[in-house]
Formats: structure tokens, C-alpha cells, sequence
């Protein structure tokens, strides 16, 4: 390696600045010390938004996009469902796009039919539910523009059509044939894909089908279309040609100016070869007159000459050959330019006259009348399930256009849809909806398309309350048909039995079973029960997707008087009435709609027993987030039945190595608590499937349920619970920061105020504000938010019980939001176990 010195010469008072200037650099990089490396937030988690299409056909492959937030750094997806995989499709940009990923799908020839859930994982942690459909039908995407009938395209039938509504006001709308009498079914799926959609109102897609009646213009919408594509198609070959003329022009510049070197060289070299020429002239002579020494040297000279001579003649012939040779090629060029140029004009030609054609078909279709085409049906809703569902019937052979919009025209990226369409077989009622364990129960079947399949033979020896079934025609299978297992006999009931007096008696326990088959009806079934005897009538419609809002109504039979009714419990369409009889004697409970609507769809189950105590439990999040060393909290909500109010002790199984749980109890009467668990530092990141558990002590035995996983949703001003099928729980590298309690368990009485200790262990180098939260509160106890101040190590909150707090036992927990560099984190804190006492009684003065 060579290395080259340098002296720099300077004047004495330079040399003086200089050495001032380095030892006050030395000084100031000597007081500040090495600045360590900024703490940082866990990365945020992936989001799922939707998924376009959302779904895919058995034994074949998809390629879906799913749009959300955090999605660059897919390393895992997880998909339910047996026979179905996914595989994340390789992005073709150095920088993947965190808002969208593409995904593809698969599923085998027997993979599970229906509704399936998706998530991806990341290092930041598992994402929310995606909800896809595995189908047996054909699969499409939309293609815009379709906003109308014009642009409708016309569809091979049965297909499943899938779609977005993202633009404001947008429409989508799709072409069919169909013969006279023939009955379309229309099948929406887009509610079921996205129950509750946060900051809209209503918080789903409303969806609305509408047919029309396109017949008259069909061959209209297929001119303009067929013009529209014969345009898109001239105008790709018109600029396919421009390019070409382009290319030939650049070629022919490059030719002509290869062409313009070659002669220069060639004059160059011509020139050369004449000098050596006239050289090798002069020489000539003199080498031939000199005496012999000058004889000799000249014949050298002249020998030198010639062969100079020689070299520059031949360069000059090669010179001229490439001349040649690039004005062959520069002819050959302007050859192409020209056929290229003629090319263009005749594709400008061809696309001018398929302006013309599409200026004619849209000329036609302006021609027609305003309203062309004629509504024939809609469906906004389906009684009993939550996305519209139209049978159509074809008046005459012909052309129809069915659209598909929300109802109040709004758009959003979870507006996607699948739309069925075709002669498919589909149940509409079912009767009865249910049977006996053990025992085998006819089902009459109503609907279209069943063929002869009128009936199936229903027979369950497993537990479980609700069972799904099809049917299989000709035509392919049915929708899915849920049915209902109890342990209880079977009543059906018997007409007529609209008067309570004349209705046939049945003994409990027992499954009453009944169709309110027309508007105003009303069914009764009488029994007897004695003094002191406790009973349950609860009714089951909306579980199997009858329309029916149920209203009951407890009478005795002696003089028809009305003991007790009941309508929409625990906010849906059931009802319940839970009884103690005064005395010995005849009863009847009659059910009827409480709209008045009646129908063969209208089918309910009423379990009349007496009191079962038991209880059920959901979980959420579905998807909980926590950094190693730090905590979260799990809130566990619990459904009492028949008046169960016993402590449920609560479990979780499958924890992660060195994860613990808190201690947590349902108390009696409590719905909600909250259970922690809190990962070690040392804990390996990853995600983990979770079961959470809870048992009791129920009439002497000790029952157990596992609880439901649900994805807590914000709809306007409260939380809903969204039914997903697994809890995964995600562990991410370290915050820079852990929340405390200074004390494991506190309590307050009703009617005081309290103050409770909360720390924060902070990294090396983070000093942020941490915003303190509290959840798990008892009831009618508050605290004010409060926050540890930047650099601070602790605070104190305040905890008020209200006056006539209940006296309660909660799990309370401290979240810590900070921002940072961009970026928000929350962390918990393990729990404190807050007790809620009764305020001691004043003594009385004497």
C-alpha cells in the first residue's frame, strides 16, 4: 500500500489557534459521556382489516390480499379448519407494503366446508380474527366498473361471487339468465365476515340485494360493453405500435449516427493510406539512384514505407466495408420505421373505429328510457340470521340484473361480501329443530331445490347442544341446517291449541316443540304442577335461525288469568319465565310472536323443567399481548343459569414456561372478573394457544367449563364480544418499563376513599411519563386516571367506594400507556386483590 505524507506549513499565531481548538475538542468529547443505545417500545401488533376474496373453492388455490395495518413481517399464519393451509405469497418490492400482504390459500378436495378464521403472526405478535369461507362452488371476483345495469357482466350460474364496496355510494351489480319459473337462490354473506365493525352505525354492512328485470336492453349492455372492451383492447395495440415507432426511431438515430462514425473513419483512413502512398513515391526514387551504403539505408526506409503503405490500404478497405455495412443497416431501419409507422396508423385507424362503435352504443343506451329496467324483489334482512337471503323466480325467460349496495350507501374496507348465486338447494324451515339424545327424530324439511329430500333422519349420541347438518341433493348440498339436543322427551304440538283450557297436557321435564304457522297464532301447552314447585320455561328460535320474537305467557288454566310473560331476554328475541307456584293446579304457557307475524319458518322449542343451576364462561381478549417481564390481564365473564350463584374458581391451562396466573374467583353474584397472568424477563417470545377454565360446586358435585374465547369489539359506546374459536397469547421482547402495586391486597369500605401505591421499574435510559389506567374495578368504586411523571418511580392513586358500594371482591389491575419515538404501549400490572367492605354502623348515642 502506497501512503502519501503530507507537511502542512503554518504561520506561528495558526499554530497557536490550532492547538487551542483540538485540546477544547478533547476536553468537551471528555465530559460527555457515551450515549447508550434509546429504549424502545415492542414493535406494534399486525391488524387484520379484510381479507378480498374471502374465500376459496374446495381442492383448488387462491390468492387473497389481506389489508390491515403492521403487515410487513409476516413469519406465520394460522388457519382453522382441516384440509386448509396458508402460505404467504413473496412480495416482489424491497419494501414489503405494512398494509397489505398476499396470501394464498388452499384447500384440499375435502377440506371443511364453511366459515373458517385466519390470523398471521408476526414477532410483534398474533393478529385479530380474519374470517374466510370454504366453498363447493365456483369462485369469481368482481371487475369494475359494474355500478350499473349497462355495466352489469354476465355470470355462468352457480357461482360464488366475491366483492367490495369501498367508494363512497358504491354498487355492484351482476347479469343472469334464467327461464320462466325458475327460482334463483341469492345468498349473502357479509355481516357473518365482519360482525361489528368499530366507529359505524350501524356497526355492520347493511347489506341489500335488489333484482331487476334487464331483459329489454340486454343487447344494448352487450354492444356497449363488447365496444368498451374492442376500445380498451385497439387503445393497448395503438399504444403497443406508438412504442414500436418509437423504438424503430431510436434504433435509426443510433444507426445513422454509427454511420456518420464509420465514414469518418473511413475519410480518416483514406486519408492516411494516401500519405503513406505518396511517402512510399518519394522513397522510390533515391533508393534506387544512392550509392550502395545510402542504397542500403534507403532500401530499409523504403521497405518500412511499404509496408506502412500496405497497413493504411487495408484499414482503408475495411473502413469502407463498415460504411457498407451500416448503410445496409441504416436502409434496413428506415425500412422498419417505415412499416412500423404504418402499423401505428392502422391501429390509430382501428382504435378511431372502435371510438366510433362505443360512441354508437352509447348513443343506443342513452336512447333508452330513464328507468330501462324494473325492480322484481330486494332483501335487506332475513329473519333469524343476520345477511339477506332472496329466492327469486324468474316471471319469463330472460335477462336480470341483480345489485348489491348497503342500505344506507356507505363504504368501507370490511365491506367485502360473497354473494351465492344459483338453482341451489336450500332449507328454509325445519321441523322439529331438535331431538332427544340417544333417539332418532324425523325432520321435515321445507325449502327449494331439495328434490326428495323432504325429511332426514336426526340422531345424536354425543353431548353438545347444537348440531349442524345438510342435506344432499342432485343439485349439491344444502346450507347448513342447525338442530338442537336435549335430554328431555319430545312434545310436538298438537292443533288445536290456541285456548289454553282445550290444550293437550304434557309432563315435565320436557322439549315442547311448534310452528306459529300464521299472523295472530298462538300455541298452548298445559300441565300441572304442585304448591311450592319451582319452573323453567325458556324458549330456543334464534339458535336455529327461526324469524320468531317469542313472547310467553304463563296463565292457570282454572280461569285463564295471566301469572307471569316475558319477552326479549338477555337481549335477543327469546324469552324466559322463571316460576314458583303458590298453589296445586292446572297451567298452561302459551307462545305467540310479539310482532304478530306467523309463518313455516316460524318454528320454536320451549324447555319447560325444573331449575338446572349451571353456568358458562367467554374470555377475551381473544388475542392478549404482553412483553416479557411484564403482566396482562384476561377478563372472564360469566353466564348464570336457573339462579346458580356459587363461586367459580377460575384455572388457565397450557401457560407458556415460567408464565403464572392469578389467583381469581368468580364471587357469588359477580358476572366479571379479571385474572393476570404475569411473564417472567426471561420468558421466550412466541405465540401459545390458552385455555381458560372455571369450576364449582353445584348441588353436591363439582362442575367444570371451559370458557369461549371472544374478540372484544368497540360498537358506539359499549363493548360487544365477538364468538372466535382459540385464545392465543403472544409474548414480545421487553418493554423499558413494569408496573407494581406496593401491595398485593387492599381494602376499602363503602363509602370511603382509599390510596394505593403504584411503582414503575424503568430501563437504563427511559425516563417517559407513564399514564396510569385502572380495570377490574368493583362495582360503584372509581379512581381518577393518574400519572408516574417523567423520571418518577411511583405514584399514588386513589381508590373511592361510593356509598351502598356492594361488598365485593375484584382483581384490579394497572395499565401504563406511554408514548415514545412514535410509537404507543400499554402494560399491566399483576393483580391486586381488592375487598369491598360494609361501612361499620354508627353506635347510637345514649
Amino acid at each position: 500500500m502506497n501512503t502519501t505524507h503530507c507537511k502542512l506549513a503554518l504561520a506561528p499565531n495558526y499554530k497557536r489557534h490550532l492547538s487551542l481548538f483540538v485540546a477544547t475538542t478533547l476536553a468537551f468529547v471528555a465530559a460527555v459521556p457515551i450515549r447508550a443505545e434509546e429504549p424502545a417500545l415492542p414493535e406494534p401488533e399486525p391488524t387484520i382489516t379484510a381479507i378480498v376474496p374471502a374465500g376459496v373453492t374446495r381442492g383448488a388455490s387462491v390468492e387473497v390480499t389481506v389489508s390491515g395495518a403492521n403487515l410487513a413481517a409476516i413469519r406465520e399464519i394460522r388457519v382453522t379448519g382441516s384440509g386448509l393451509s396458508a402460505d404467504l405469497t413473496p412480495s416482489e418490492s424491497s419494501r414489503p407494503n405494512p398494509r397489505q400482504a398476499t396470501i394464498r390459500l388452499t384447500a384440499a378436495a375435502d377440506a371443511e366446508l364453511g366459515l373458517q378464521e385466519l390470523r398471521v403472526i408476526t414477532d410483534a405478535g398474533a393478529s385479530n380474527v380474519g374470517r374466510i369461507v370454504v366453498g363447493a362452488l365456483p369462485e369469481a371476483l368482481e371487475q369494475e366498473p359494474n355500478d350499473t345495469d349497462l355495466e352489469a357482466r354476465p355470470l355462468s350460474l352457480p357461482l360464488v361471487i366475491n366483492g367490495s364496496l369501498t367508494r363512497s355510494e358504491d354498487r355492484d351489480c351482476f347479469r343472469f339468465s334464467a327461464k320462466s319459473g325458475q327460482q334463483i337462490v341469492l345468498d349473502f354473506y357479509g355481516r357473518r365476515l365482519h360482525p361489528y365493525v368499530s366507529r359505524q352505525r350501524p356497526g355492520w354492512l347493511e347489506g341489500l340485494l335488489t333484482v331487476r328485470d334487464v331483459t329489454e336492453f340486454a343487447g344494448v349492455a352487450d354492444e356497449l360493453r363488447a365496444a368498451q372492451e374492442e376500445v380498451a383492447k385497439q387503445t393497448a395495440a395503438s399504444k403497443s405500435a406508438a412504442k414500436r415507432v418509437s423504438d424503430r426511431a431510436t434504433d435509426l438515430k443510433a444507426q445513422d449516427a454509427k454511420l456518420a462514425a464509420a465514414k469518418q473513419q473511413a475519410a480518416a483512413k483514406a486519408t492516411a493510406a494516401k500519405q503513406a502512398s505518396e511517402a512510399l513515391a518519394k522513397l522510390s526514387r533515391p533508393a534506387a539512384d544512392g550509392a550502395a551504403p545510402e542504397a542500403a539505408e534507403a532500401t530499409k526506409q523504403l521497405k518500412a514505407a511499404e509496408a506502412k503503405a500496405k497497413s493504411a490500404a487495408s484499414e482503408h478497405e475495411a473502413s469502407q466495408k463498415s460504411v457498407a455495412q451500416w448503410e445496409q443497416q441504416a436502409k434496413d431501419g428506415r425500412a422498419k420505421l417505415a412499416a412500423a409507422q404504418l402499423a401505428a396508423k392502422q391501429a390509430n385507424d382501428r382504435l378511431t373505429a372502435a371510438n366510433s362503435q362505443l360512441q354508437a352504443a352509447r348513443d343506443s343506451a342513452d336512447a333508452l328510457p330513464k328507468a330501462p329496467s324494473r325492480s322484481l324483489a330486494y332483501a335487506h334482512d332475513y329473519g333469524g340470521r343476520q345477511d339477506p337471503l332472496l329466492v327469486f323466480v324468474a316471471p319469463h325467460d330472460g335477462e336480470y340484473v341483480v345489485e348489491v349496495r348497503d342500505e344506507l350507501s356507505r363504504s368501507r374496507p370490511e365491506f367485502n361480501y360473497r354473494l351465492t348465486i344459483g338453482e341451489l338447494p336450500l332449507v328454509t324451515a325445519a321441523y322439529p329443530a331438535g331431538g332427544r339424545r340417544g333417539e332418532t327424530t324425523r325432520i321435515a324439511l321445507e325449502g327449494v331445490h331439495l328434490g326428495d329430500a323432504t325429511a332426514l333422519e336426526f340422531s345424536v349420541d354425543k353431548a353438545g347442544a347444537l348440531e349442524q347438518h345438510i342435506v344432499h341433493t342432485a343439485d349439491g348440498r344444502s346450507n347448513d341446517i342447525a338442530l338442537q339436543v336435549s335430554d328431555d322427551s319430545e312434545v310436538l304440538e298438537q292443533e288445536p291449541n290456541e285456548d289454553g283450557a282445550a290444550a293437550p297436557t304434557f309432563q315435565l321435564p320436557a322439549v315442547l316443540n311448534g310452528v306459529i304457522q300464521a299472523d295472530s297464532d298462538r300455541d298452548c301447552f298445559r300441565f300441572a304442577a304442585k304448591k311450592g314447585e319451582r319452573l323453567i320455561f325458556e324458549t330456543a328460535s334464534a339458535t336455529f335461525g327461526s324469524p320468531l320474537d317469542a313472547r310467553l305467557e304463563l296463565c292457570d288454566a282454572a280461569n285463564g288469568r295471566r301469572l307471569k310473560e316475558s319477552d326479549d331476554v338477555n337481549g335477543g328475541t327469546d324469552s324466559l319465565i322463571d316460576h314458583t307456584f303458590a298453589a296445586d293446579g292446572e297451567y298452561f304457557i302459551r307462545i305467540s310472536d310479539t310482532t304478530g307475524f306467523g309463518g313455516s319458518r316460524h318454528v320454536y322449542r320451549i324447555s319447560a323443567r325444573p331449575p338446572r343451576p349451571d353456568f358458562s364462561l367467554t374470555v377475551s381478549p381473544d388475542n392478549p399481548r404482553v412483553a416479557a417481564g411484564g403482566a396482562i390481564a384476561l377478563r372472564v365473564r360469566a353466564e348464570r343459569r336457573d339462579g346458580f350463584d356459587g363461586d367459580i374458581e377460575l384455572s388457565v391451562a397450557n401457560l407458556p414456561e415460567g408464565v403464572t396466573a392469578s389467583a381469581a374467583t368468580l364471587a357469588a353474584g359477580q358476572t366479571e372478573q379479571l385474572l393476570t397472568l404475569s411473564v417472567p424477563a426471561s420468558a421466550t417470545t412466541g405465540v401459545q394457544t390458552l385455555n381458560v377454565f372455571g369450576k364449582a360446586q353445584i348441588d353436591g358435585r363439582e362442575v367444570s367449563h371451559s370458557a369461549g374465547a371472544t374478540e372484544p369489539i368497540r360498537y358506539i359506546n359499549d363493548w360487544v364480544y365477538v364468538p372466535t374459536r382459540d385464545v392465543l397469547i403472544s409474548i414480545v421482547p421487553p418493554a423499558p418499563y413494569a408496573l407494581t402495586w406496593s401491595t398485593s391486597e387492599l381494602q376499602v369500605e363503602s363509602g370511603k376513599t382509599i390510596q394505593a401505591t403504584v411503582r414503575v421499574e424503568r430501563a437504563e435510559g427511559f425516563d417517559a411519563p407513564v399514564q396510569l389506567t385502572l380495570d377490574g374495578l368493583p362495582t360503584r368504586v372509581a379512581a381518577p386516571p393518574a400519572t408516574i411523571g417523567k423520571g418518577e418511580t411511583e405514584t399514588t392513586v386513589e381508590l373511592r367506594a361510593a356509598s351502598g358500594a356492594p361488598v365485593n371482591v375484584a382483581n384490579v389491575v394497572v395499565n401504563g400507556a406511554v408514548s415514545l419515538n412514535g410509537r404507543s404501549f400499554t402494560q399491566g400490572s399483576a393483580a391486586l386483590r381488592l375487598e369491598v367492605k360494609a361501612a361499620e354502623k354508627k353506635q347510637e348515642k345514649k
